[in-house]
């Protein structure tokens, strides 16, 4: 009644209403708005984290897949032997027993496989196929299915012998050398005794290299000259151990190009350029600023290549590579520059100095990333797992140095560099243009 004797004031109220239903509206397709971005990159990173999965899926199932077509090479001799000692129950109905017997350099239990849980995962996600059940305890030596040792923390032969006494007939005994046969030494290599061998080798039975890399899908292509802002020093060696070939090829290399070196072999090449510790977060964050990392190996030996070539690709460094392995099949495609393309340490030195002056040029070491995944770390333990429920092949080194031993596994490819070093003359005293 009030309302129709005053229209002013229900005019006032009608306003106020509309004014305050718009200021509603435009407050949620504000809010409507500034979602979308979110939603997107949730639902693409969604996307690329289940994408991921499958690749990795994709991986293991290979494992899978390769050591079903190996079985298929059995002799009915083997197979008849198999089915003797093992009878012919399946064995995967149960979690195969794994025993680190030997301390890691010294360290046991080792730092980086710490539990059960730890054995059965990479990358993030559980073995899908086979699990095992891990052990440190000495005493689980009958009941275990494989049984590790690290070769450089090697029982003796004797001691080695007198254990084989209570071994069980039907465990795997692993032979796991990290280090080359250069560094392992030949007293660690022993015959007669190892049914399997796990290392950074292609051909070992268990391939555990010090990185790793599988192909990726559904990645969209990045734009890598942006990553060029932050790099504004020019080569890096990190090296602590002295290598006589090394050590002459970046003596000769700092003639032309500068070269920051840190660790101890600095000395040896013409003086250190500070103190970085490569695990620190202040070496990372500064190692990061370099456009290449001197990844030269301290021995030529077969498929030996180290956490060196792994770091500069994880640090987003383009690695300078020397070594016995073939990269052509051991690294990425298209991460990497070796010495050996190079007739002279000139010719090096200046495709550098070019890379250095073009970004476009340079950014191209970097279009694996579209390609390619890297990891510290291989699957190596869903491997063993997965080996030690399906591999029925029986089989012992009787001569284990073929596989391993320094005279027939190294110096490979040795040559190739002396006569690139040889082709620089050195008197010994002439100091680098960058001192």
């Amino acid at each position: 009644m009030d309302e129709e004797k005053n229209p002013t004031s229900k005019c006032c109220m009608t306003k106020t209403k509309c004014f305050i239903i718009c200021i509603l509206v435009t407050i949620i397709i504000i809010l409507y708005e500034y979602s979308l971005p979110k939603r997107s990159s949730s639902l693409t990173r969604q996307y690329m984290d289940s994408s991921i999965d499958q690749d990795r899926l994709k991986v293991l199932d290979k494992i899978v897949n390769d050591l079903e077509e190996k079985q298929k090479d059995m002799s009915p001799k083997s197979r008849s032997l198999w089915t003797k000692m093992f009878g012919s129950k399946s064995s995967s109905s149960r979690d195969k027993l794994v025993l680190l017997y030997t301390g890691f350099f010294g360290d046991l239990p080792w730092g980086w496989i710490k539990d059960t849980k730890t054995l059965n995962q990479w990358d993030g996600i559980t073995c899908p196929h086979f699990h095992c059940r891990l052990t440190y305890n000495k005493s689980d030596i009958k009941i275990a299915d494989a049984v590790i040792f690290h070769a450089e923390d090697m029982l003796t032969s004797d001691d080695l012998n007198e254990l084989q006494l209570s071994r069980n007939p039907r465990q795997r005994w692993i032979f796991f050398p990290t280090e080359s046969p250069a560094n392992v030494g030949t007293e660690h290599v022993i015959n007669g005794v190892f049914n399997w061998t796990m290392s950074y080798r292609h051909d070992a039975d268990i391939f555990r290299p010090y990185g790793y890399y599988y192909p990726i899908t559904g990645h969209q292509e990045g734009d890598f000259l942006e990553f060029m802002e932050g790099k504004d020093l020019f080569v890096v060696w990190l090296s602590s151990h002295l290598g006589l070939m090394r050590d002459k090829y970046v003596r000769r290399l700092r003639i032309w190009i500068k070269i920051d070196v840190f660790g101890k072999t600095g000395i040896a090449v013409g003086g250190r350029s500070g103190l970085c510790t490569k695990d620190s977060p202040d070496c990372k964050k500064h190692l990061k600023r370099y456009k290449f990392l001197l990844a030269f190996e301290n021995s030529f030996c077969t498929d030996y290549i180290t956490e060196k070539y792994w770091f500069a690709l994880e640090m987003g460094v383009v690695p300078v590579v020397m070594g016995g392995a073939d990269y052509e099949k051991m690294g990425i495609p298209g991460s990497y520059i070796h010495v050996k393309d190079f007739p002279t340490i000139k010719a090096l030195a200046d495709y550098l100095k070019r890379l250095d002056l073009n970004d476009k040029e340079y950014s191209k070491y970097f279009e694996w990333k579209n390609k390619y995944r890297v990891l510290n770390d291989s699957p190596w333990t869903c491997q063993l797992c997965t080996a030690l429920n399906i591999d029925k092949r029986i089989k012992v080194y009787d001569r284990l140095e073929d596989l391993w031993w320094p005279e027939r596994e190294c110096g490979i490819k040795e040559d190739i560099v002396k006569k690139i070093i040889g082709r620089q003359q050195w008197n010994g005293t002439r100091k680098t243009r960058y001192d």
